[in-house]
C-alpha cells in the first residue's frame, strides 16, 4: 500500500528531533513529535505548498488534528513534554543518517493494516497516529493519557476491565487482527479463530454474572516453530493485558505442582504459587501454558479444576483465586497425526472435533499414555482449539527477509556499515536448509549466516589491519552470482517457460489479460467442470477467481445490499465456494487468488470476506482498478505487477517444496571481494549445487542422488508392455492431479512376475532412474528375523519412511519370501505377521492422494492359473496391486538387440554381425541374464589369452553355457554321430526350414545336436503337416543310421530321445488335436491317453503312425543320399555347420 507523500516531511522532522537529542536511531516518540508538528502547520506555508496534491493534504491535516484532539488539547505542549521525557540520548553528535527502531518499523506495519481495515488506498498520517496510540510506549502513554499499558510478565499494574460498546469491541478485534497479520506469517486461520475468540469472550463478559470459568480458553496445537507462542505473546501485547508464560517442561514432576498453586506455610521457604500469585495480582490477564503435554498428569489435573470451577486455592495464602477474567492459552505439539510428514503441504483448516480427537488419541511414545485425558479434552471442547499449519515457502521468505533486515539494521547502527542483500538470498537460505524447515530454526540460521560470513571476511586480514579496513568500508553487499549458475540451479529461482494461469470468470476478460500480461499462458473457464479439467491437464500454477463478474457485487441479491461487508454464505458466492471446495478436496496444492475490482472507494472483496474465504483455500486477493463509471477493468495492466510477483513467488515455492520432498539441499561457497576503492565489501555467493541430505536413520535405504541408478526405460531391452505400464505410473507420481480430478483412487502398486533373469530388478532400477521421487529398495526376507514382532515393525517403518519422503516408490524384491499363500500351512507365523502388516499398509487408510506411495514388487513365481504354480502367492496380496505384469523371456529380436549393444560397447570386440544373429537365434528360452553370463565368460577367456572377443570365443562360451565342456571321442563314433545329425538336418531342410546351427562336438550327455530355427520354436500354432514334419525330423537320426549301417548295426541307443519326442508328438496328434481318422475329433488328457480305457488303442495308432513315417523318412534319405553324405562329411571336417553352410550344400 502506498504511503502518503507527507511521509517525506514526517521523516525529515523525525530525523531532526533524533539528531537534536543525540539518539542513535529514530524512536517512536520522535516520529510522534513529527506528527504533532505536521498537525500544527497552517495551510499556506511553503512547507505544505511544496508537497504534491496540496488540496489532499488540507483534509489529511484536518483528520490528523481531529485524531490528536481526542487525547490532547494542545499539540505544542505535548511535543515539549515528549522532548522532556526522552531527554538526551547516548549517540554521537553530528550523525546525519538514522534508521528506524524496531518499534517504529512495527508502527509502520500496523498503520498499513489500519488503513486496510478502513479501506483506504493510502496510509495517511492519521493512520500512523492511530497505530502509535494502539501500541503506545511508556512516554506516549503518559503524554496522551491512553491509560497505563499492561506490563509483560506481570510487571506493572493490571488494567481494570471497562465496559465496551459493540463498535469498540469490533474495532479492537480489527486492530488485533491487523497487528497479528503484520507479525505472524502463514497462520491466517489461527489468527481468525483467535480474533473471534477474543471478541466472543468480551461481548457478554460483564453481563454474565453467573459465569465462573475463564473468559476464554484456546488450544494452539501444531508442529514446533510455526508461531504458536509468538501469536500468544503478540496478542497479549496488542490487548494490553498482563501476561505470563509458563513453560510446562519445568513441571514434569509431581512435586512441582506446588510451584503453581503455592506451598503450605508449614514448609520452609513457603511462598505463593507462581500461577495463583500472578492471577491474584492480575485478575484480568493472559496466561500462556506452553507445551502442556510435557507437564506431569497432576499438573494437568490442576488445570482441570481451573477450567471447570474457575478457581484454584493458593496453598500459601489459603485463599481461592478466581480465574474468571483470565484468558488461558494452551500450546502443544500433540496431534501429530494431523501435521506429521505434511511440511510443505497446503494449509488445512480442521474441524474443532477433529483437532480435539487428535489431541485425545495422541500418546506419549515412552509411557504410552494419552497426552490429554478425556476429562480435560471435554473442557477444552468448550474453548477454541486451533491447529497451526506448517509454514509455506512464502512465509519463510518473509521471515528470512525480516531477519536479514533486523540483523542489517543492528550492524548498521553499531558499526555504521550498511548491509545489502541480493533478491535471491532469502530463497537461497531456505533452499540451503532443504525447504522444509520451521521458522525458529530458519530465523536462527539466517542470523548465523550473516555473522559467519562477516567473521570469514575478517579472517582474511591481519588483526592489525582489520579496524583500518572496516573504517573505510561503507557497505557489505551479498550477491548471488546468477550468470554462472548451472541451468539446474537457475531453474530453482526463475521459471524458464511461461507459467500457466487459469482465470475463472467472464471470458470477456481474455483479450485484456493476454494483451497486458503476455508473460503468462492464460487459460479461461466459466464453469466449474471446465476449470477442474484445465487445472488437472495444463499444469496450472495458480487460479485467479472473479467471484463478482463485472465487479459489481450489488447486482446479485438484495441481502448483500443490507451489509457493509459481504456475507460469505451469500447465495451469489455459491459458485465460487463450490469451486473452492473441489479444489481444496482434489487439487489442494493449487493456489487460488480472488480478483478484487476497486471502484472509487469500494472493493468487491472486503477484508472480512477475504478472511472468510481464506479458510476455504483462498491465499490472497489481487486488486485491479475499475474504469470510472464502469464495472470493467481499466486495464489488466493495473494488476500486472501483482500477478507476476505472485507467479514468481509460487514458482520458487513449488521448486523449494520439490527440493524438500527429494531431501535435497542447496550448497554454495562465498567469495569476498573489495570494490570501489575498498568502500564496498562484496560477498559473492557462487558455485551453487544440489546435494541430498537424507535423515541419518534412513541412510542406506533411501537411494540418494549419487546412488540413484542411471538406468532408463530405454536401457531395458524387451518387456515392452511392462515398460509402458511403469512409465504411466511414473507420470502419475509426477502429477497425481490426473487421478484426483477424475475421482479415481491413486494406484497402489504393480507386481512384476516372470522367470528369473528377465529384467524385473532392472525395471525397478529404471523406474528409480526415470522418476524424480524418492526410491526405497528392500528385500522381503529382511522383514523376517528371529525376533518376534520384528517383521510388522519393519514393514511399518518402511512405509513410514516412504510417507516421509512421499511421493515415493517402495521396491520390495522377492516378495514371495513373505507373500506365499497362507492356506495349508505354506507360510510360517513370522512371515504371516509381516504379510498382514504389508496388506494393512497397502490398504492406504492414511494415504495422502497428493503425496502417493507406490509399491513395486517382484517375484520369480508365476501367478497365472493353469501354469502349474497357482496359489504360490497369497490371493489377498495379489489383489492389492492395480496391475500384475508378466516380464517374460526375450524374443529373438530382443536378444539380438541386447547382444549387439553389449558386444559393440566392449573395446576391441571382433564379433561379427552374423555371429550376433546366430547366437540370438540359438538362445531361445534364455534370459538376458543368461546371455550376459555368456558374454562375461567369453570376455574372461579373451582376457586370459590377451586377445579381443571374437566369434570363436563367443560361440564356445555359448556352447559351454548350454551344454558343458567338450568331450573327446574316437573318429568312428564321431562319424556315426555326424551321419545321425545329418539325418535330422536333411529332413529339417526338406520341410522348408533351415537349422540355425548343427554340431557334432560332444558336450554333456550328447554327442551332437541340431538347433531349430527360432521362428519355428516360438510359433505357438502347428498344423498337421508341421507335426508330421517334426516326427520325420525326429526319426531322421535313426533312419540315417539304419540307412548307412543296415540291419541291427543300424539300431543304436542314440535315438532314444528322438523316439520319445516323436512319440509325444504323435500322441498329442491322436489323443488331443483330433488329427487321426481312427480316433476322430476326440480329445483326452495325457493321463487318459496313457492309463485310460482307450490307452491300448491310442498306443496302437501311435505305433502305426511312427512306422509309416519312418518308412517315408527312409525313402526321402534314399532320394537325397548325396546331400546327406555331403552334410555328414562337412560335419566331420568342420565340427559345426550354420544355416548359410546348409543352404550352399542343398543348392548343389
Amino acid at each position: 500500500m502506498n504511503l502518503s507523500p507527507s511521509i517525506d516531511y514526517l521523516m525529515e522532522r523525525a530525523v531532526a528531533e533524533t539528531a537534536a537529542a543525540e539518539f542513535d536511531e529514530i524512536k517512536v516518540e520522535h516520529f510522534c513529535m513529527a506528527l504533532l508538528k505536521l498537525s500544527e502547520l497552517s495551510f499556506d506555508i511553503p512547507e505544505l505548498k511544496n508537497l504534491p496534491r496540496h488540496e489532499e493534504f488540507i483534509s489529511e491535516i484536518e483528520a490528523l488534528k481531529a485524531e490528536i484532539k481526542k487525547y490532547v488539547s494542545d499539540s505544542r505542549l505535548a511535543r515539549n513534554r515528549l522532548r522532556q521525557l526522552m531527554g538526551k540520548g547516548k549517540g554521537i553528535p553530528g550523525i546525519s543518517r538514522f534508521s528506524r527502531c524496531k518499534e517504529l518499523r512495527d508502527i509502520f506495519t500496523s498503520a498499513e493494516k489500519i488503513a486496510s481495515v478502513e479501506k483506504a488506498q493510502v496510509v495517511w498520517s492519521s493512520h500512523f497516529f492511530k497505530a502509535i496510540i494502539a501500541a503506545p510506549t511508556k512516554n506516549v502513554t503518559e503524554v496522551f493519557n491512553t491509560g497505563n499499558k499492561a506490563p509483560i510478565e506481570g510487571k506493572g499494574e493490571e488494567k481494570k476491565p471497562v465496559s465496551m460498546k459493540i463498535s469498540d469491541l469490533n474495532e479492537r478485534a480489527s486492530r488485533l487482527k491487523a497487528l497479528l497479520h503484520s507479525k505472524v506469517f502463514g497462520q491466517d486461520p489461527a489468527i481468525q479463530a483467535f480474533t473471534e475468540g477474543i471478541f466472543n469472550s468480551e461481548i457478554l463478559a460483564e453481563a454474565d454474572s453467573s459465569r465462573k470459568c475463564p473468559k476464554a480458553v484456546f488450544v494452539f496445537a501444531g508442529p514446533p516453530g510455526v508461531g504458536k507462542t509468538y501469536l500468544a505473546e503478540t496478542g497479549a501485547l496488542a490487548l494490553e493485558l498482563p501476561y505470563k508464560r509458563f513453560d510446562m517442561s519445568s513441571y514434569a514432576e509431581p512435586s512441582q505442582v506446588s510451584d503453581l498453586s503455592g506451598w503450605s506455610k508449614s514448609y520452609r521457604d513457603a511462598k505463593p504459587g507462581f500461577l495463583t500469585g500472578f492471577v491474584a495480582k492480575n485478575p484480568s490477564c493472559i496466561l500462556l501454558i506452553d507445551e502442556i503435554e510435557k507437564a506431569h498428569l497432576e499438573c494437568i489435573h490442576l488445570f482441570l479444576q481451573i477450567l471447570d470451577a474457575g478457581v484454584l486455592e493458593d496453598k500459601f495464602t489459603e485463599k481461592n483465586v478466581s480465574f474468571r477474567d483470565t484468558i488461558i492459552i494452551f500450546t502443544t505439539n500433540a496431534g501429530r497425526q494431523l501435521y506429521e510428514n505434511k511440511a510443505g503441504s497446503p494449509a488445512v483448516s480442521y474441524h474443532r472435533k477433529t483437532i480435539l480427537d487428535a489431541l485425545a488419541t495422541d500418546v506419549h511414545q515412552n509411557t504410552g499414555r494419552s497426552f490429554f485425558p478425556t476429562a480435560i479434552c471435554s473442557r477444552l471442547a468448550t474453548g477454541y482449539p486451533v491447529m497451526f499449519n506448517h509454514l509455506q515457502v512464502y512465509e519463510l521468505e518473509q521471515i528470512v527477509k525480516s531477519e536479514l533486515g533486523r540483523v542489517a539494521e543492528l550492524f548498521e547502527n553499531h558499526y555504521k556499515i550498511e548491509i545489502k542483500n541480493d533478491e535471491f538470498l532469502p530463497t537461497a537460505l531456505i533452499l540451503r536448509e532443504g525447504g522444509l524447515i520451521d521458522a525458529r530454526t530458519l530465523k536462527a540460521q539466517t542470523e548465523i549466516f550473516v555473522k559467519t560470513e562477516i567473521f570469514k571476511l575478517c579472517r582474511l586480514f591481519d588483526i592489525e589491519r582489520i579496524d583500518d579496513i572496516f573504517s573505510k568500508v561503507k557497505t557489505i553487499s551479498f550477491e548471488v552470482e546468477k550468470d554462472t549458475m548451472p541451468e539446474e540451479i537457475s531453474a530453482m529461482f526463475v521459471p524458464k517457460e511461461k507459467q500457466n494461469v487459469l482465470f475463472f470468470g467472464e471470458i470477456g476478460s481474455r483479450q485484456l489479460l493476454e494483451q497486458f500480461i503476455p508473460e503468462l499462458n492464460w487459460h479461461f473457464a466459466e464453469d466449474i467442470e471446465k476449470a477442474i479439467v484445465t487445472i488437472s491437464e495444463s499444469d496450472i500454477q495458480f487460479v485467479i477467481l472473479d467471484p463478482f463478474p463485472g465487479g459489481d457485487k450489488n447486482n446479485f441479491s438484495g441481502t448483500m445490499k443490507m451489509f457493509d461487508n459481504v456475507p460469505v454464505a451469500s447465495q451469489s458466492l455459491k459458485k465460487t465456494r463450490d469451486l473452492l471446495k473441489i479444489i481444496k478436496e482434489k487439487l489442494s496444492d493449487t493456489p487460488v487468488y480472488v480478483l478484487s475490482i476497486k471502484k472509487e472507494e469500494e472493493e468487491t472483496i472486503d477484508d472480512e470476506l477475504l478472511s472468510n474465504l481464506s479458510t476455504e483455500g483462498v491465499r490472497g486477493k489481487i486488486m485491479v482498478q475499475a474504469q470510472q463509471g464502469s464495472t470493467d477493468f481499466k486495464s489488466a495492466g493495473s494488476m500486472k505487477d501483482s500477478v507476476l510477483r505472485i507467479g514468481e513467488q509460487l514458482y520458487r515455492e513449488k521448486m523449494t517444496l520439490k527440493l524438500g520432498k527429494e531431501s535435497k539441499v542447496l550448497s554454495f561457497d562465498t567469495a569476498p571481494k573489495l570494490e570501489g576503492t575498498k568502500n564496498t565489501a562484496l560477498l559473492r555467493i557462487r558455485n551453487l549445487r544440489l546435494t541430498r541430505a537424507i535423515s541419518a536413520v534412513d541412510v542406506g535405504q533411501v537411494i540418494g542422488d549419487m546412488e540413484k541408478p542411471a538406468t532408463r526405460f530405454e536401457d531395458v531391452i524387451g518387456a515392452k508392455s511392462a515398460k509402458d505400464e511403469l512409465a504411466f505410473f511414473v507420470n502419475f507420481l509426477k502429477n497425481p492431479k490426473i487421478f484426483s480430478v477424475q475421482g479415481l483412487k491413486p494406484p497402489k502398486g504393480v507386481l512384476l512376475y516372470g522367470p528369473p533373469g528377465t529384467g524385473k530388478t532392472m525395471l525397478a532400477r529404471a523406474m528409480a532412474g526415470e522418476s524424480d521421487v524418492a526410491f526405497i529398495a528392500t528385500v522381503s526376507s529382511s522383514f523376517v528375523t528371529k525376533w518376534q514382532g520384528s517383521g510388522p515393525e519393519a514393514v511399518r517403518s518402511l512405509f513410514a519412511k516412504a510417507r516421509k519422503y512421499a511421493p515415493s516408490i517402495v521396491f520390495i524384491d522377492e516378495i514371495d519370501a513373505i507373500g506365499r499363500t497362507r492356506a495349508g500351512g505354506g507360510i510360517a507365523h513370522g512371515e504371516e505377521m509381516a504379510l498382514n502388516a504389508l496388506l494393512t499398509e497397502m490398504d492406504g487408510f492414511t494415504s495422502d492422494p497428493s503425496r502417493p506411495v507406490f509399491v513395486l514388487t517382484a517375484t520369480n513365481f508365476s501367478i497365472e492359473e493353469g501354469k502349474g504354480s497357482k496359489g504360490v502367492l497369497d490371493a489377498a496380496l495379489v489383489r492389492r496391486f492395480d496391475r500384475t505384469i508378466l516380464v517374460d523371456l526375450p524374443d529373438c529380436e530382443d536378444r539380438e538387440i541386447y547382444l549387439r549393444k553389449k558386444l559393440l560397447s566392449r573395446k576391441g570386440s571382433k564379433v561379427t554381425e552374423e555371429m550376433v544373429k546366430r547366437i540370438a537365434g540359438r538362445s531361445t528360452g534364455m534370459s538376458l541374464a543368461n546371455l550376459e553370463a555368456v558374454i562375461e565368460s567369453a570376455a574372461r577367456e579373451a582376457a586370459k589369452k590377451s586377445i579381443p572377443i571374437d566369434d570363436n570365443l563367443l560361440d564356445e562360451a555359448f556352447e559351454q553355457m548350454q551344454h558343458g565342456e567338450v568331450k573327446e571321442w574316437d573318429p568312428k563314433y564321431l562319424e556315426r554321430v555326424a551321419r545321425h545329425e545329418a539325418g535330422h538336418t536333411l529332413l529339417y531342410c526338406l520341410s522348408g526350414r533351415w537349422p540355425i546351427y548343427v554340431t557334432v562336438v560332444a558336450r554333456g550327455e550328447h554327442g551332437g545336436y541340431m538347433e531349430r530355427a527360432p521362428e519355428d520354436m516360438e510359433n505357438p500354432l502347428r498344423t498337421k503337416k508341421n507335426l508330421v514334419d517334426d516326427i520325420r525330423v525326429c526319426l531322421g537320426g535313426r533312419a540315417a543310421e539304419f540307412f548307412y549301417y543296415k540291419g541291427e548295426d543300424g539300431l543304436s541307443s542314440g535315438a532314444s530321445g528322438d523316439l520319445q519326442h516323436a512319440t509325444n508328438v504323435a500322441r498329442r496328434m491322436i489323443s488331443q488335436y483330433g488329427m487321426d481318422d481312427g480316433m476322430g475329433l476326440i480329445s483326452m488328457t495325457p493321463e487318459e491317453s496313457v492309463e485310460g480305457p482307450m490307452a491300448i488303442q491310442v498306443n496302437h495308432l501311435i505305433s502305426s503312425l511312427l512306422k509309416k513315417e519312418f518308412e517315408n523318412t527312409l525313402e526321402l534319405l534314399k532320394q537325397n543320399s548325396g546331400k546327406i553324405d555331403t552334410i555328414a562329411k562337412s560335419l566331420v571336417s568342420k565340427n559345426r555347420l550354420t544355416a548359410e553352410d546348409l543352404k550352399a550344400i542343398m543348392a548343389e
